[in-house]
């Protein structure tokens, strides 16, 4: 598996897993909220386009032969994590980790984290932020990062919370 800064070439690549990704996570959330998909779809492809002419907010993809199997993100916090909790001038959030479903449960998600936390070290970082809507990717980020810094409670409707975290580099 390999660790890149997503390309122009990987336009369709992208594409093709974002929608793929979503659509899975949408179903098995139980999700039917029309437009979603391809709204979600959309705001993702240009955050790749975004980080190829923008240095400070990196997209990068987990490859394997030849097919992009993962993404993950470096942004500035957004306004969930700074309505949320307080956050330091410079740092970033790691974001749009997405995992093919097709190789969900092989370890592309943690190869995916580990080369981001490389990836801040090498910029200096000592410190990051996450955050998670969604029930699934909860359950995932607690398993990896224990107890979240901060819960939004009822944020996606009764009972439905958004968890916000914030951790130290090792």
């Amino acid at each position: 598996m390999k660790f890149r800064k997503v390309s122009a070439q990987d336009i369709f690549k992208t594409d093709h897993l974002f929608y793929h990704c979503l659509t899975d996570l949408l179903t098995r959330e139980k999700i039917t909220k029309k437009g979603l998909l391809e709204h979600e779809v959309d705001r993702l492809q240009k955050a790749v386009q975004e980080s190829l002419a923008n240095q400070d907010k990196p997209f990068f993809v987990a490859e394997q032969d030849e097919e992009i199997i993962g993404t993950i993100a470096l942004y500035p916090p957004g306004p969930m994590i700074t309505s949320a909790l307080p956050t330091v001038t410079g740092s970033y959030e790691v974001a749009c980790v997405y995992v093919h479903p097709e190789y969900q449960r092989q370890g592309v998600g943690k190869f995916l984290f580990q080369n981001i936390l490389q990836e801040l070290r090498l910029r200096g970082h000592t410190a990051f932020y996450l955050d998670a809507g969604f029930s699934s990717s909860q359950k995932y980020w607690e398993d990896v990062l224990g107890e979240p810094s901060c819960v939004v409670e009822n944020y996606w409707g009764l009972g439905k919370h958004h968890l916000v975290w914030k951790r130290e580099l090792q």
